[in-house]
């Protein structure tokens, strides 16, 4: 895969690049965020929403949850999506901390950073 690293110096912490197979460098994408993450800073789960753009046919998303090591506490694979994403999910068993969420969807990657309290 094409993708290297999170970012860093963000804008509202919104990271959102665009990668493909064999790339040897990231494009940052000049758009408006799709990925939205709520409440923030968190209780015991965060709630994900984002409305896929329109594109040709279905694409594959990876949905994914780490903690601050960079351990993946949460992970989410669909081969084929397209249209409103809405999921709630449970952290009450994972300890306070900064935790990034990651979305990819086909070519597209957003993060953000959640403080969970």
């Amino acid at each position: 895969m094409g993708y290297v690293g999170t970012g860093v110096g963000s804008v509202n912490n919104i990271d959102f690049w665009e990668y493909s197979p064999g790339m040897t460098a990231i494009n940052e994408l000049k758009t408006s965020s799709l990925l939205n993450v709520f409440p923030n800073p968190a209780g015991n789960a965060v709630t994900i929403t984002f409305k896929a753009p329109t594109l040709k046919g279905e694409s594959p998303l990876t949905i994914s949850i780490k903690n601050e090591l960079g351990v993946t506490v949460y992970s989410e694979n669909k081969k084929g999506f397209s249209g409103d994403y809405v999921n709630t999910i449970d952290l009450s068993k994972q300890p306070k901390g900064t935790y990034f969420i990651e979305m990819i969807l086909g070519n597209q990657k957003q993060s953000k950073k959640i403080v969970l309290q």
